[in-house]
């Protein structure tokens, strides 16, 4: 195939002949015997994936993981649905991810919460509670906490400033 196309999933279940002919050539078998199955395995893969095109390789994992970040962040956004929904591996995305955008994972659906639910506190009249599930946080306590962590304030206090500074610019 030629470098411009990637597979959808790469998940793949091989037939038991490869599983059975694997475990008896593991750690003994001839070098040629080993490539020749392992090339095989390959092609089976290749004649079952499904291939989209692809403009810009890895650019395109990373817009399909901020696009499911965008689209499940007040939900489970976790790292094993992400790996169900875009077909790697959980530690494959990891590594990647931290590679591409410079943070975790974690760290970064955090900060896009944060984000959602600093725009809320400025721009709606919503509860703290509310907009703590409207933003993922299962609870209060883990929205103050991290809310805490990442500006050294409660979100009452952000609000609080908001309206502070809101009313002094009238």
């Amino acid at each position: 195939r030629t470098a411009s196309r990637i597979p959808i999933d790469c998940r793949f279940v091989p037939e038991s002949f490869y599983i059975e002919k694997l475990a008896s050539i593991v750690g003994g078998g001839e070098v040629l015997e080993v490539k020749g199955l392992l090339y095989s395995l390959c092609a089976d893969f290749d004649k079952t994936a499904v291939y989209i095109d692809s403009d810009g390789g890895s650019d395109s994992l990373l817009e399909r993981i901020f696009a499911f970040i965008d689209k499940n962040y007040d939900s489970d956004c976790s790292l094993e649905k992400l790996s169900r929904a875009v077909g790697y591996g959980y530690t494959y995305l990891s590594a990647f991810f931290r590679k591409a955008v410079g943070m975790s994972y974690h760290d970064y659906v955090t900060d896009f919460r944060l984000s959602k639910v600093c725009y809320l506190l400025e721009n709606s009249d919503e509860g703290i509670l509310s907009i703590a599930g409207e933003c993922g946080f299962g609870s209060l306590r883990s929205l103050n906490r991290n809310f805490h962590d990442k500006l050294g304030m409660t979100p009452s206090d952000y609000r609080l400033g908001i309206m502070q500074k809101n009313a002094q610019n009238v």
